[in-house]
């Protein structure tokens, strides 16, 4: 699955434009961009708040199905988190799912497969795959996967994602009702090679910038004024 640079390069055009409007001054990178901040950069704060929640280097083998572990993964899924001395909402995962965890009842099977995760026991892909018979959704899934290594990997919203890579001209991938470790690897390298694009513009380009780039061409963008798709031109919303 391979992203057309000449797409990239059109919508980033549009995308630098948007973001110098909004700053009120030429993008450069980033970092520097108020707006960026504000609107997308709550997910660092949320990160660094879950991993400090998770506290997964103190856990031992004896916290298997005592209910702790899932009380410390439970604490890294905050509604709200402060960025910025101010309280922002946390959108990465549904907040119903949050509490339906939060209510799960002592699993050690779970617990087993959460400790070999957090702690490099056992493959990304065999604990994906246990998640999976946990009946966990595929976003909150990819959230406990992006509080272990933000440089890895992502958090996601399927129908939105989809919508955002159909801009891009990729429109035979789709995450939506297709939950598996094949999947998300195909979500994640889509958005490496939207990184390895954004890094010849700003040298400092992360996976998590990455991902907000392609949020804000799919949400912002579109609800501001209109979204680039695959063929060259603008299409402006009524």
């Amino acid at each position: 699955m391979t992203i057309s640079t000449d797409i990239l390069e059109r919508i980033f055009d549009n995308f630098t434009d948007f973001v110098s409007t909004k700053d009120e001054k030429k993008f450069t990178d980033f970092k520097s961009s108020k707006y960026i901040d504000t609107a997308e950069n709550y997910k660092y704060s949320v990160y660094e708040e879950a991993r400090e929640n998770l506290g997964q280097k103190w856990w031992k083998s004896e916290d298997i199905g005592s209910g702790k572990i899932q009380n410390a993964v439970s604490s890294a899924i905050k509604t709200r988190v402060t960025h910025n001395f101010q309280t922002v909402d946390n959108n990465l995962v549904d907040w119903r799912k949050k509490d339906a965890f939060a209510k799960t009842a002592k699993n050690k099977n779970l617990e087993t497969t959460l400790f070999n995760f957090y702690k490099s026991k056992i493959s990304n892909q065999s604990a994906f795959e246990a998640l999976i018979e946990e009946k966990l959704s595929y976003q909150f899934i990819a959230y406990l996967f992006f509080i272990k290594d933000r440089n890895q990997f992502m958090p996601i919203s399927q129908t939105k994602f989809d919508e955002i890579f159909e801009i891009i001209g990729i429109v035979d991938f789709k995450t939506s009702h297709n939950l598996s470790w094949e999947n998300y690897t195909t979500y994640i390298d889509i958005i490496k090679q939207t990184r390895d694009f954004l890094k010849t513009k700003d040298s400092n380009t992360t996976l998590l910038d990455a991902h907000s780039f392609l949020w804000i061409i799919g949400n912002q963008m579109k609800n501001a004024a209109g979204v680039i798709t695959s063929k060259p031109k603008v299409i402006i919303d009524p």
